[in-house]
């Protein structure tokens, strides 16, 4: 009997050796039946594809475009804004509103263009006779405080431009910008602002010469004038 009970273990033993011999022999290597060119080789975890970031000024306007290089800002500081005020209720035909922040400044600029003047210069007034969150009234001429950060108003046929900056606005070198982008060189009101300072009101004219309204205790509000 000993003998033959060793007889099966050994036999059992064998059997359990064969069995695993043939399940390691069924074993698939995909490493081995993938092309070699497939093979990822590089040691470490497999890292992830590169994902481009996309500029506003991949899908800005080709206005905004060329406002944007011709002032020299860097692409990557360029944001767009989709906040909307006073001047979008009145069915501008094209708008463009960005904002640039850099370590020392941040500039905001908004364009509207409009199927005709008469509805470029009512939006201004509109805007000037309910301005900010108390809804200032504002005279045209007026010495009045917009903003304490530096503000600029251009309105002209079709366009009316708003811009604003914590520092001190180059009102000629945007004016020279626009009107290198086919807007016209008259300005009906051109009205800049220094940061905590009082606005001063221009128009300019056809040969791009600014001219000083003179303030005037009877001038009338923008409602009246329309």
């Amino acid at each position: 009997m000993p003998v033959l009970r060793y007889i099966c273990f050994a036999g059992w033993i064998f059997f359990l050796l064969f069995s695993c011999k043939s399940k390691e022999a069924e074993t698939v290597d995909f490493d081995q039946l993938a092309p070699a060119s497939d093979k990822y080789t590089e040691s470490g975890s497999i890292q992830p594809a590169e994902v481009k970031r996309i500029l506003f000024t991949d899908t800005a306007s080709a206005f905004s475009r060329q406002v944007i290089d011709s002032l020299g800002l860097d692409k990557n500081t360029i944001f767009g804004l989709d906040t909307s005020i006073f001047p979008d209720r009145f069915g501008a035909t094209q708008t463009d509103k960005w904002y640039c922040v850099t370590p020392n400044d941040s500039l905001v600029f908004m364009r509207w263009k409009f199927g005709n003047g008469i509805k470029s210069e009512n939006t201004f007034f509109n805007w000037l006779d309910c301005y900010g969150k108390r809804c200032k009234s504002v005279r045209v001429s007026e010495e009045a405080n917009f903003s304490p950060r530096a503000t600029l108003f251009l309105q002209q046929d079709k366009e009316l431009i708003f811009i604003e900056s914590g520092r001190k606005i180059d009102a000629d070198k945007f004016i020279e910008v626009l009107n290198a982008q086919k807007t016209g060189k008259e300005w009906k009101y051109y009205v800049i602002q220094a940061p905590r300072a009082k606005a001063k009101w221009f128009s300019i004219d056809q040969e791009g010469k600014p001219q000083a309204l003179k303030v005037q205790a009877d001038n009338p509000s923008a409602g009246e004038m329309r």
